[in-house]
């Protein structure tokens, strides 16, 4: 287990951003979050991305993760905590900020399949999936060629609930609680 999260830890080191943007790059990226709320359980997130870049400044790639979540963040689909794992597509399309070519402006279109398990309040095991459509804004700087920080927000995202729930539409852009993070690139001409 141990060996485990030490890979993973070495691919979330790998965090969200990027470098001079070059036609043939490989992008590793990745998320870990954890939050604890007075006397309710931890709930974290785990998750690696990995992507290609397809010409100058357009990347696509995949995403996978696990984690555990309150039910408020769930939506109330499934009650108390519940475990996921998701697994997603991603593009990502860069804008130049400047002529230096260091900070850049980037979109993110994504769909994510989540599947969720736990249990009801009746103690009843119960499982619900999940399929995201979301477009997050973010920014980043590279101070070298191969790695980046980056700065990103939630977004638009519209959620479909496929047994029990109800699809929502979200719209985070609060610049107050951004994803920080690190990409490396590797590899390019």
């Amino acid at each position: 287990m141990k060996k485990n999260l030490l890979v993973v830890f070495l691919l979330v080191i790998g965090g969200q951003t990027f470098g001079q943007i070059q036609n043939g790059k490989i992008l590793l990226t990745g998320t870990l979050r954890y939050s604890k709320t007075g006397d309710l359980d931890a709930a974290y997130e785990v998750s690696a991305a990995g992507g290609y870049f397809l010409g100058q400044k357009s990347a696509l790639g995949i995403t996978a993760g696990i984690g555990k979540a309150s039910f408020s963040a769930l939506d109330q689909i499934l009650f108390g905590y519940s475990d996921y794992k998701s697994i997603g597509i991603f593009s990502r399309h860069y804008v130049a900020l400047g002529d230096e070519e260091k900070f850049y402006f980037f979109v993110q279109p994504a769909f994510t399949f989540t599947r969720i398990s736990g249990e009801d309040f009746d103690g009843n095991d119960v499982q619900t999936d999940l399929k995201v459509v979301s477009v997050s804004p973010g920014f980043s700087y590279y101070p070298v060629a191969s790695i980046g920080i980056e700065f990103s927000l939630t977004g638009l995202a519209y959620q479909i609930a496929e047994s029990g729930g109800e699809d929502t539409v979200s719209l985070d852009f609060n610049p107050l609680n951004p994803s920080i993070g690190i990409t490396f690139l590797l590899g390019g001409n």
